[in-house]
């Protein structure tokens, strides 16, 4: 189901084969492949050693884009350390830049739950998409978060959601709003930024530790006063409004506050 894979051929080196046409790709990965090919068949060879796949996300806006790049081990392979990390940043940056790709490049590497990132701490990136009726939206996506591979579909997405709600849901109110939002697996808000302004409050509940503090800085960095980001399982947190009828929310804001 691989969008593309790394192949040896018969001297050992790897082949990159792709399911589409890498032109496709957003043009930070359909830039880096190549380039991460001739690395890990030259000086990067030793971290192919229980290199299991790569994973890349990248940004369609910001100024310079930006690329994070995943090295991720099976079982029994440690993550490879940040100095050997640091060396790919300046090798895939480099190769990048000989190509006239203006990108900020981050590589980490993971295993067995261990996660080793260059820079260090560097394992998101920050989106900026542009979102009609709401203009330019900016996002910190974490390592992990689950996010429409295709952006241009992911802001379609967005602007078709607002115009049925706005057609739809708030109707009755002349376009304003006129009721409440309960967001579940909000992920780090990638609906709920754009989403928020269409509803009185919004409830956006999730579970990863990491996801919650994305989200809240997402709603926080747009500006947002009406959204709480609640760290709750969404089974549970559904199964406990069913049997009480009701859930109070304090409306502090997106400080992920509430009361029941």
């Amino acid at each position: 189901s691989a969008l593309f894979r790394l192949q040896t051929d018969g001297d050992g080196k790897l082949q990159l084969h792709s399911a589409i046409p890498v032109e496709t790709l957003l043009e930070p990965i359909a830039a880096v492949l190549p380039a991460l090919v001739d690395f890990l068949n030259g000086c990067g060879a030793d971290l192919r050693d229980g290199l299991r796949c790569v994973k890349l996300h990248a940004t369609l806006g910001g100024d310079p884009r930006q690329l994070l790049l995943c090295l991720v081990y099976g079982p029994g392979t440690e993550a490879a350390q940040e100095e050997r990390l640091r060396e790919a940043t300046e090798a895939l940056s480099g190769a990048l830049a000989a190509r006239g790709s203006n990108c900020d490049v981050s590589v980490m590497s993971q295993s067995r739950g261990v996660e080793r990132c260059f820079p260090p701490g560097k394992n998101y990136v920050d989106e900026v998409l542009l979102v009609p009726g709401r203009g330019s939206l900016r996002y910190r996506q974490p390592y992990g978060q689950f996010s429409n591979p295709n952006p241009h579909i992911a802001v379609a997405t967005a602007g078709w959601l607002m115009d049925v709600i706005a057609s739809e849901v708030n109707a009755g109110g002349h376009g304003s709003p006129c009721t409440d939002l309960l967001e579940l697996y909000c992920g780090a808000g990638s609906h709920t930024v754009a989403l928020a302004p269409l509803f009185r409050h919004v409830l956006a509940v999730e579970i990863n530790r990491h996801l919650v503090e994305g989200a809240t800085r997402n709603v926080q960095a747009n500006g947002l006063s009406n959204v709480t980001v609640l760290r709750a399982p969404s089974e549970d947190f559904c199964r406990k409004v069913l049997r009480r009828g009701s859930y109070v929310l304090r409306r502090g804001g997106c400080n992920g506050t509430s009361r029941s």
